[in-house]
């Protein structure tokens, strides 16, 4: 019974077997290496689209340039930022700030919608 299972290990461990089981192991490893290349490549790609989505909005968005497109970012001189006319009364100054710029304002009147 041993000597019948060493003959058919013996015959199944030949050079020739030996030598197809390596090539065998290399091409599904070179299958599996070029699987992992393209996945990541795949991932990355992906990162790198999603990253210029969230910069792009994150232009969009950018104090700086809503500056670009006309607005301005108006100023008390204690450095509060004005969102309603009835903040500011006449005769307090105000800084702007503008897409290239500042200036430098006084409220003559202020009205209030």
């Amino acid at each position: 019974m041993a000597a019948r299972r060493f003959a058919n290990v013996n015959s199944r461990l030949t050079p020739a077997t030996l030598t197809a089981k390596v090539a065998s192991g290399e091409t599904k490893l070179s299958a599996i290496v070029q699987r992992q290349i393209t996945a990541e490549r795949q991932f990355l790609t992906a990162k790198n689209e999603y990253v210029e989505r969230q910069m792009a909005k994150l232009h969009a968005l950018s104090p700086l340039n809503v500056l670009n497109r006309g607005f301005s970012v108006t100023q008390l001189a204690d450095g509060t930022i004005l969102r309603d006319a009835a903040q500011a009364k006449a005769g307090d100054n105000l800084k702007i700030r503008l897409a290239n710029g500042k200036l430098n304002a006084e409220v003559l009147s202020a009205e209030s919608n």
